[in-house]
């Protein structure tokens, strides 16, 4: 794709029909425009913010591994959305760690990440700011990884968007600014930090906790008033061990 092109979708790039014809896996660039997919992407523009953090710029993370490979990196730009694109290689499909290394470009067209790793690997991308994306990106087989090796030509198609924010989840707004660094909460008293387990014990991620506190009278399921008056706290599991981090919502 020619620097500054814009892309428009079309059936020929699996966009808009299941791969492998009926009944087959959806393409991701189609998925990820649908308004009921839930919050498939919400972790990938987290994970970017940090990469901002001037001692991660100052490492390899930035500058490129000692012993890694090129991989060229096909960008498409959807609707005209502008602005520097910061790409992340991520080992994980949810983005729930860090990537393994980015780097910024300036739009749309065929660019080179130098220094990666040889591994598999899923491409993220963002435009703009954490608490408000532009526009989001992904490789064309995600969640399939693509695989990066040394001794060979590593190529891999990135379609950005802004049609792919459905992908965030109705809470990413609340859980973006809660995980903002000093950030002021509002009712400190109320602060919760905790970890979201299953029943048996395990971290679950991706997930969000209610807590209930009831002080007066109340309807129950049934239809009977029982004791209680209800106050929110929600609080969001944004990070692989499960642990949250939020402020009583009233």
């Amino acid at each position: 794709m020619r620097s500054g092109q814009v892309w428009r979708p079309a059936l020929r790039d699996g966009f808009a029909r299941p791969a492998g014809g009926a009944g087959g896996r959806l393409a991701a660039w189609y998925v990820l425009r649908q308004l009921n997919r839930g919050a498939l992407l919400r972790e990938l523009p987290l994970q970017l913010a940090k990469m901002n953090d001037p001692a991660v710029q100052a490492s390899a993370v930035w500058k490129g591994h000692d012993g890694g490979v090129p991989l060229e990196i096909d960008v498409r730009l959807e609707d005209d959305a502008l602005g520097e694109i910061l790409i992340g290689l991520f080992t994980d499909e949810k983005w729930s760690q860090a990537p393994v290394r980015v780097q910024k470009v300036a739009g749309a067209g065929r660019h080179t990440i130098t220094g990666v790793p040889p591994g598999k690997y899923r491409v993220g991308a963002m435009i703009g700011d954490v608490l408000k994306p532009k526009a989001l990106g992904v490789h064309k087989s995600w969640p399939q990884p693509v695989e990066v090796a040394a001794g060979r030509s590593n190529a891999v198609e990135l379609l950005v968007s802004p049609k792919f924010e459905h992908s965030l989840g109705q809470s990413y707004r609340q859980i973006a600014e809660a995980c903002q660094p000093g950030r002021e909460v509002e009712h400190p008293d109320s602060l919760i930090q905790g970890r979201v387990t299953d029943a048996s014990g395990k971290p679950v991620v991706h997930r969000h906790a209610i807590r209930e506190h009831w002080s007066g009278p109340r309807r129950g399921a049934s239809g009977r008033l029982t004791p209680g008056r209800m106050s929110w706290v929600t609080t969001s599991s944004t990070r692989k061990t499960g642990h949250s981090r939020s402020a009583t919502v009233f």
